[in-house]
């Protein structure tokens, strides 16, 4: 069977057509389109009409090349930037209305489980507690998991579109504002440092976004295939450093940094050593594999709980 995957994100609509059975499947196709829906609008609770317009561009060019590499079904998930913004149902309503495709709006929850659903197709999961950690351009997702399934799951409202429309940082960010941003996070994440001291999760696994971007830096021109990769602490704690520093065209002109992310990479750099500290991680695997993926897991019928 040959599915259609659109994860529609707050900055990027993700097409992934796969086939296979379950989690044991075959990557046809994969392509991102830049939307950057939450720009203008995310912390008002409105998708602003340049977004607007952006994103059924993105979705009319996935919908049209996952029909011409035949696929037999099609479905979409609508995460933070939609299910939060006042027109996110009329945007919806447009999509279903013109190509017929089922659209889920998730909630914070379900966006959660289809990423475990995800990371777990890639990353061998054993006795060790796992925290995985998602960053979304308007919500991120923490899953602390094990073999036996999720322990614990929540989302934060604190994605990087969020918080790059509340800080407005200077370029290069000053130290003040990196403190601002770290004290800001610490509040809102209190939850989940309550949830590693109960479960204590040593490794953390970085689901697809900011880190795909952190291992195409690091690792440019000597990188593999693999759906995963181990990034060494001291290297992060190197680039994390590296792009505090940084201005925005250094960071464009960084070899391996994706041009979509490089507005907010410093933000999801601030976040994730943020959390690593706090959390006491001892290592960090990243995975190429996030919410599309669960999303392929469930429509071809896999057993992932």
């Amino acid at each position: 069977m040959r599915i259609g995957v659109i994860d529609m994100g707050t900055n990027t609509f993700n097409l992934l057509v796969a086939e296979g059975y379950g989690s044991n499947f075959v990557i046809v196709c994969h392509r991102t389109i830049g939307v950057m829906l939450g720009k203008g609008g995310i912390n008002s609770g409105t998708i602003a009409p340049e977004a607007y317009q952006r994103g059924l561009l993105a979705f009319d060019e996935h919908v049209t090349m996952a029909r011409e590499l035949g696929v037999e079904v099609v479905k979409a998930f609508a995460t933070s930037a939609i299910r939060s913004a006042k027109n996110g149902g009329d945007f919806v309503d447009e999509l279903v209305g013109k190509y017929g495709v089922d659209v889920e709006v998730i909630s914070g929850d379900r966006e959660a489980e289809l990423i475990f659903k995800g990371v777990a197709a890639s990353v061998t999961l054993d006795s060790n507690r796992v925290l995985i950690m998602d960053i979304g351009g308007g919500s991120n997702e923490f899953i602390i998991c094990d073999r036996g399934g999720i322990r614990w799951k929540q989302s934060f409202p604190l994605g990087m579109s969020r918080l790059l429309e509340r800080f407005r940082p200077s370029d290069p960010m000053l130290m003040a504002e990196v403190e601002a941003v770290e004290c800001y996070l610490t509040e809102g994440l209190e939850p989940l440092w309550t949830a590693c001291q109960l479960y204590h999760p040593q490794i953390m696994v970085g689901a697809s976004g900011a880190f795909d971007t952190f291992r195409d830096v690091l690792f440019f021109g000597k990188d593999s295939d693999a759906p995963i990769c181990n990034i060494g602490l001291e290297e992060l704690e190197a680039l994390h450093r590296r792009l505090l520093a940084s201005t925005l065209e250094q960071r464009r002109r960084m070899e391996g940094m994706d041009e979509l992310r490089v507005e907010m990479i410093v933000l999801a750099s601030i976040a994730t050593n943020l959390v690593l500290r706090k959390a006491a991680i001892g290592q960090l695997i990243q995975s190429d594999y996030s919410l599309k993926e669960g999303a392929a897991v469930e429509l071809l019928g896999g057993a992932v709980k």
